[in-house]
């Protein structure tokens, strides 16, 4: 029989194990957005990072569209997108540069997760972490200025993995 000091290195090891497996996919946002919309399918052994620099910037007045797919099917499937950075300009109702996040694939202001005006401003305008309810996420955003910066860390998530998350978090 394993002591605790035992079980508690063994998850350990298990972690690091996971960590390891893991790959991450990077895109920069300009090169996912040439055309209309695009849909991005998150690896089911790993994460997707998605940046956006005021070196590269976005054309002015182009807002782009992203979709993020979650393939599990064993499990209902959610997106969870994590911002490691966000900076915009910053304007009243954000009508310059912006970021709306939508729990769905679509733009249906009914299902913004940011709210009707979106984020604009710095990482301390919107939350840090924000989960689908479904296997699709949508980010739309638009940098009038060709200021903004952003990194955004989107996962493939199981029901019962974000509950449990949500639980450590509170």
């Amino acid at each position: 029989m394993k002591t605790n000091m035992e079980k508690f290195y063994s998850v350990i090891s298990l972690l690091f194990f996971i960590v390891e497996v893991s790959s991450i996919t990077k895109y920069d946002l300009k090169s996912v957005c040439d055309g209309p919309s695009q849909l991005l399918t998150i690896p089911t052994d790993g994460d997707i990072l998605l940046t956006h620099s005021s070196s590269d910037p976005l054309l002015p007045n182009m807002t782009c569209v992203v979709s993020i797919y979650n393939p599990m099917t064993k499990y209902p499937g959610r997106v969870l997108a994590y911002f490691e950075s966000f900076s915009t300009d910053e304007s009243k109702n954000c009508v310059n540069s912006r970021l709306d996040i939508y729990d769905e694939r679509g733009t249906s202001v009914d299902k913004a997760l940011t709210g009707p005006n979106g984020v604009c401003g710095n990482r301390k305008s919107l939350h840090s972490c924000y989960n689908s309810t479904q296997q699709y996420m949508t980010l739309r955003f638009r940098d009038i200025n060709q200021t903004s910066n952003f990194r955004v860390v989107l996962t493939a998530a199981r029901t019962a993995m974000l509950q449990f998350k949500q639980r450590i978090v509170r």
